[in-house]
């Protein structure tokens, strides 16, 4: 990790850090690659502290592989969760609507991960008996709802008993399903005879209605349970696409309520959680659709080419990328704002949990005065055991004058040399200096104290 300096160092003192750093580096990697592969193979559950209150932005990155938790106002990092133990990168993380339960389907190895939003980190995993991705969660986060990668049975988990429960089948072949807000419908899709949707009881799994639909591309329940809304993907004989409308739908018994044309094809699709409005994200990325569902009317275009993945739960903004950005769209301006710049891509949710700060230990080590040029080299800090990665430290005089900051490795340890500032005197040097970390989403702020010696 690139320590942030505030003044450039000698080159003799950096070379120091960075091959004292590098053992150091290496030995807690070997203790961290085994203590995270361990705890995967027990399947035991993390313990959990009860989530604040709060929207976040729950990040999925790859290389290494990791879930981030972001401040959706500031963009800033809180909770890092690194996925480990052989397992590919993240792969359709799904939250549970009580804000406590998440998981990841791991296809490579057949297997769906448990993820505490509250310990920021992985817990059991399920075998799921096949190479599968996950179509919904349960609300409270006892039942997974999977698919395979041809059309078939949907497969359901028990995640309170640890076992799988018998398959979903209707007899025709299902290709994805959405769940309804209060868990007792399932809306699979089925492309036979031109396309489907069938309304399943999740419960019994017993067949309720079919609907109808031409190439039906993804259901997205509404909020009150009253209606469904089915994209479609349709296109002519040459694979160009054409012109695909939203088809609204009976919660209860499929039938039609109307239809909403848009010039283009969905390849997003959300709604406000009042119900009302409805935004769909083109295709060809040439902007968001904002619906009127109660009419069916567009009622503007948010432009800016947004390619945005998840509706925030107050429906105030869309997140998702625009070039290499990740980004904030407001649903009522329309402006566009960066959260993090340059950022890998991944999948985004914004969700209604958060880790509760806790408390985490911030050792500082000794560091050695510089006499010409006056300074001091070996400032660190290591914070949490090895699990607090990316997290600035701030070092400085006992007297509050900033020396130099740097961000904590893979290991949790910070560390940077530097010049005094003007007026610092070596006295004041030899008083020592704390390190300081102003806390996140996860950690409280904590600081200790360092000695500095001649």
């Amino acid at each position: 990790m690139r320590n942030v300096l505030r003044r450039a160092a000698p080159a003799s003192m950096l070379r120091a850090a960075v091959r004292q750093a590098a053992v150091r580096s290496v030995a807690v990697l070997c203790a961290t690659a085994a203590a995270a592969a361990a705890s995967l193979a027990t399947g035991e559950p993390a313990r959990a502290r009860e989530p604040r209150p709060g929207t976040y932005l729950y990040v999925e990155r790859g290389d290494p592989s990791r879930i981030e938790v972001l401040d959706r106002t500031t963009g800033e990092a809180g909770a890092y969760t690194a996925i480990g133990g052989g397992y590919p990168p993240p792969a359709g993380l799904r939250l549970a609507a009580d804000g406590r339960h998440g998981y990841l389907a791991s296809d490579k190895y057949r297997r769906v991960v448990e993820y505490d939003t509250a310990a920021s980190r992985l817990g059991r995993t399920f075998d799921s008996g096949g190479r599968l991705g996950i179509d919904a969660v349960s609300s409270d986060g006892s039942r997974v709802y999977l698919h395979g990668y041809s059309p078939g049975a949907i497969e359901v988990l028990d995640t309170v008993g640890g076992a799988k429960l018998p398959p979903i089948d209707i007899g025709r072949p299902v290709v994805t399903a959405a769940l309804s807000p209060d868990d007792a419908l399932l809306y699979a899709i089925g492309r036979e005879d031109g396309g489907a949707v069938h309304l399943v009881d999740a419960a019994s799994g017993t067949l309720r209605a079919t609907a109808p639909v031409e190439a039906p591309y993804q259901v997205v329940p509404g909020p009150g349970g009253r209606l469904a809304y089915v994209t479609t993907y349709r296109q002519d004989g040459g694979g160009k696409q054409l012109p695909s409308p939203v088809e609204v739908i009976d919660a209860a018994s499929g039938a039609p309520v109307r239809t909403i044309e848009l010039p283009g094809v969905a390849r997003k699709f959300a709604i406000s959680p009042d119900g009302d409005t409805g935004y769909a994200q083109l295709w060809d990325a040439t902007g968001t659709q904002v619906i009127d569902l109660a009419t069916g009317a567009v009622r503007r275009t948010l432009t800016g080419a947004v390619q945005w993945q998840s509706l925030d739960p107050d429906g105030s903004a869309l997140y998702g990328y625009r070039g290499t950005d990740l980004v904030a769209l407001d649903t009522a301006t329309g402006a566009v704002r960066v959260l993090v710049a340059d950022a890998p891509r991944g999948a985004v949710q914004a969700a209604r949990t958060a880790p509760t700060p806790g408390p985490v230990r911030l050792a500082a080590e000794s560091a050695v005065l510089v006499r010409k040029p006056l300074g001091v080299s070996g400032l660190a800090a290591a914070l949490g055991d090895g699990a607090a990665r990316s997290r600035t430290i701030i070092f400085r005089t006992v007297s509050g004058t900033e020396l130099c900051r740097a961000v904590t490795d893979f290991t949790g340890r910070a560390a940077c040399d530097a010049l005094a500032p003007p007026g610092t005197t070596r006295k004041e040097l030899l008083r020592g200096y704390e390190a300081v970390f102003k806390g996140d989403l996860q950690y409280d702020p904590a600081r200790a104290h360092g000695a500095i010696a001649e």
